[in-house]
């Protein structure tokens, strides 16, 4: 097996097409985005109303809640932040399982939610 080693030396050309591709991807999807959100307020005016008329709603229950609200997101930044820490510890001692289970554990939870999904209408 040949092994290469970096060396502050070697003078690789690195292409910025990749990220030129990505930054125009993005540019392409944020425009498309906002298209659709300005063609939605301006074909529906009364979207905006209930739009509006919703968050005031919203507003008005977490104002009541507000307590109940700012616990609920203390824990949730708490359980994120233990999480993350126990995570990041277990990708240090072994990261490839860790790695390998989170890059795979999405999309078999989605499928999952899928499958459970479709079980429940059919039922």
């Amino acid at each position: 097996m040949i092994r290469e080693e970096y060396s502050p030396n070697t003078e690789e050309e690195m292409s910025n097409i990749p990220t030129l591709l990505l930054i125009l991807a993005m540019i392409i999807l944020y425009g498309v985005g906002i298209y659709a959100i300005i063609s939605v307020i301006m074909q529906n005016p009364l979207a905006i109303a209930a739009v509006i008329q919703f968050l005031g709603a919203l507003w008005s229950v977490i104002a009541a809640n507000s307590k109940l609200v700012a616990i609920i997101v203390f824990s949730l930044l708490s359980v994120t932040i233990i999480l993350m820490i126990l995570i990041l510890k277990l990708i240090a001692k072994i990261g490839r399982e860790v790695t390998v289970f989170f890059f795979f554990s999405g999309p078999i939870v989605l499928l999952f939610i899928g499958i459970v999904t479709i079980f429940l209408r059919i039922y």
